[in-house]
Formats: structure tokens, sequence, C-alpha cells
């Protein structure tokens, strides 16, 4: 907590509030909400509470600045409470709660008017009051409720996590039911899932309805066929006749982005205002013809699709934004730029000072499938619903952002952060045991 507060109190008199295309976008929704008319400037793209939360500061990126920094306070008693719980040992908590203030990342993002702080703040308290439902029983059905209403406002934040009040709620339902016998206890477990659900009903699908009633689209956001494009675009050229105006201006607007960056990501940004201007139709209109036309094409060329997939998967253990390969030629150029004072150490080899706890995290999901004495720690309730919400990122965000979705890691980095420190307890708890165990005895 000290530290926490001494870090926030340091960055707010260091840094000032950064922006990225993104953040304008949601100041202007903010306003909107501001001036009551949000669903008049809306095109559905975009979840309701980031936007809610700039409109409470007042759209002033300085108090968005302090408010981000209360999270970041807030967000590591939460870390550090979910590992001294999982783990029995407050010490680790304190740990993990003090890499999470340290993490460039987190300071990066709390200066950013965006949504990764908050979101991470909510991911954080759903994951804590899952873990206490499957450590402390005498009160499931409140920590159930308490999780599921997190997570929804998570999902409201990040349209992401919108199937994530659904997988954490089956998840601490099988781990509180293996070990019950009693017709009583699987009800009041039954009930704390249902419980758990009614937050998702009334936030996830209640905005989705909303978004059915003013786009005809049952959705928590229209962004899904322009996502699509991100992996259809090399193919769109196979697309049906009918669409040959939609697919043109795609693609000719396509040949200019590979041109210039060498690849086709982001496409849809640019080609927007001409497919809006020469359609006549809404955002959310041609988002899903583009879903019409995206999904027979990846069905057709699979590998168009699971091979940034793949790749995406590979880059979301990358630090976030600091999405640098590690190998040994990069590291030698690293250097020497960082000692000849040509870069920050950060921006170089941050990266490589990553890697270890990657690595450890790793280690927290399989090394207990060789090393059986790992498993009463790693495998326990609570470390299961944390390697749930972080698996869960880092396969939707695979699913739908190809290579660049590092920077959607940023909301689970704590909690992989956690894990990485639980391994590194038990191998050097298990070294020292070895080396008890190797010492000569006394005479």
């Amino acid at each position: 907590m000290v530290l926490s507060t001494l870090l926030a109190i340091s960055r707010w008199l260091r840094y000032s509030p950064s922006y990225t295309n993104d953040s304008w976008e949601y100041l202007r929704l903010g306003h909107a909400i501001s001036q009551g008319t949000f669903f008049a400037a809306d095109n559905g793209f975009r979840t309701p509470l980031f936007p809610l939360y700039l409109a409470l500061a007042g759209n002033n990126p300085q108090l968005v600045f302090v408010g981000h920094l209360a999270l970041g306070i807030l967000t590591s008693l939460l870390i550090f409470h979910i590992f001294s719980q999982i783990t029995g040992r407050p010490p680790l908590g304190v740990a993990v709660a003090a890499l999470y203030n340290l993490n460039p990342s987190t300071a990066l993002f709390e200066t950013r008017v965006l949504t990764e702080t908050l979101t991470t703040f909510f991911v954080t308290l759903g994951t804590f009051f899952a873990v206490r439902a499957c450590c402390d029983r005498s009160r499931f059905v409140r920590e159930m409720i308490s999780s599921g209403s997190a997570f929804s406002l998570a999902s409201l934040t990040r349209p992401e996590y919108h199937l994530l009040p659904l997988i954490a709620a089956v998840v601490v339902a099988i781990l509180a039911t293996r070990s019950e016998r009693e017709p009583q206890a699987r009800r009041r477990t039954l009930q704390g899932v249902a419980g758990g659900l009614i937050p998702f009903v009334v936030l996830v699908l209640g905005w989705s309805t909303v978004n059915y009633v003013r786009f005809g689209w049952f959705t928590v956001s229209t962004l899904t066929g322009y996502h699509l494009t991100q992996y259809s675009g090399p193919y769109l050229k196979d697309a049906p006749v009918q669409y040959k105006k939609l697919t043109d201006i795609y693609l000719r607007y396509q040949e200019v982005q590979v041109r210039e960056t060498g690849r086709h990501l982001d496409t849809f940004w640019q080609a927007r205002p001409e497919l809006l201007k020469a359609t006549s139709m809404t955002d959310a209109q041609i988002s899903r013809l583009f879903i019409r036309i995206s999904l027979p094409i990846l069905v057709a060329h699979p590998s168009g699709y699971l091979a940034p997939v793949a790749r995406s998967l590979r880059v979301f253990w990358r630090p976030p934004v600091y999405a640098r390969a590690c190998n040994l030629g990069d590291l030698r150029q690293a250097l020497r730029g960082v000692l000849r004072g040509r870069a920050w150490w950060w921006d170089r080899l941050f990266a490589y000072a990553y890697l270890p706890f990657d690595l450890a995290y790793g280690l927290a999901v399989i090394g207990p499938l060789f090393v059986q004495r790992w498993r009463w720690l790693l495998w326990s309730p609570g470390m299961l619903v944390v390697n749930t919400v972080v698996l869960y990122t880092a396969l939707i965000t695979s699913l739908i952002e190809p290579e660049d979705n590092n920077r959607f890691k940023m909301p689970v980095e704590s909690l992989i952060l956690g894990g990485a420190v639980t391994v590194f307890y038990l191998v050097s708890s298990d070294l020292s045991g070895w080396r008890r165990r190797g010492l000569p005895r006394e005479a």
C-alpha cells in the first residue's frame, strides 16, 4: 500500500496524460454522455463504461490520470490479497503487488487515456471474488454475485471479456463441487452460480439488447465485422460479385497500406470514410456485411485465419507495448544503444528482463504435469481460477486481433506475474530443501 501510494504520487508529479487515436474517440463519447447525446454520437463500436468514467471525471485528462492512479492502488491491494490467499504467504502477495507497481507497463497505461487501467481493476476485482468463492465457502453466493458483477463491468469496458462471467462461473462451480457429497452443499453451489450469472444477464445481455434496439444486432460491440477483415483482407478478391463495390474500395486501400507499412492490418480504418460515403450505410451495417463476406472466405482459407491467430498467441506473451522479439542479435544491439545513451533500458531491454517471468508462468500452468509436489499449490482452486482468466484473455484476444494483441495482456499481467512469483517460490523452496538435505550431519 505504501509503495503503490508513493509511486502514484511520483507518477503524478513526473508524468502527464498521454493519448492515442482511440483516446480522442473515447473523449468524444465522454463529452456526448455529458451533453446527453451519447446514443446519437455512438456507432456501437465502443462499450459504454469507459466513456461514462471519462464523463464522471469531467472529461478532464488530469482527473482521469488521478483516477487511474487511484485504481492502480486498489488493484495492488487486490493482487496482494489474491496471492496471499492462494499461497497462504503474505510476503508473496507483497512481492507480486510490488512487481505490478514497478512494472513500466503499469506506469505507461496509467498515463494513457485508454481502457486498460479500468479494465485491469475490474478483471482483478472479479478474480479476487472468484478466488474467495473457491477458498471461503461460507459466503459463496455473495462472492459469486460480486465476481460476476466485476467481470461483467470489465466486459462493458473491453468487449472481449463478454464471455468471461460465464466461463468463470462454470469453472468455479466445477471446482466448488469436486469435493461435495451433500445435496445441501451442491444446492448452495448452484445458487451461487445462478447468482453470479444475474449481473451477466443484466449488464452484458442488457447492453446487447440496447444495441439490438438501436442497430438490429444483438451484440456487445458492432466492431466484429471490421475485426474479421484483419484476417480476410488478403482474400477479399475472392468475395462474391454482389459485394464488389465494397471490396473494391477496401482492396484499394489495402494496397496502399501494404505498400506503406508492409502489412494489411488496420486497413479498415483507412477505408472506412469512403465505405460510409460510397454505400450510405451505417458502421453497424457495413460491419455486419463484412461478417457475411468474411466468414465463407475464412472457411475456404483456414490457414489465413489460424496462422495469424497462432502468431498472435505468441505475441501475447511479450510485454505490453514493449513487443520486441528476444534474440541474441537484438540483445547485443539493445545493450549497445543503452550503454551509449541512445535509448532507455525499458524501451530496449525490458522484454529481456520480462522473459523469465513469462517462462515461469508457463511453468505455473504445465509444471505440475511433471513435478507432482507442486500440484497442491499450482493446481489449487484459486490458482486454477487465475489461470482461467489469463488463458481466456490470451485466447480471445488472439482470435480477434492479429499480431498486435500484446497490449491486451495488460489487464491480466499482474496475474501472470503472480503465477511467476509463485513458481520462483516453489523452485527456491526445492533448492533450499535439496541444499539442506545435502549438508553433512553434525557428529
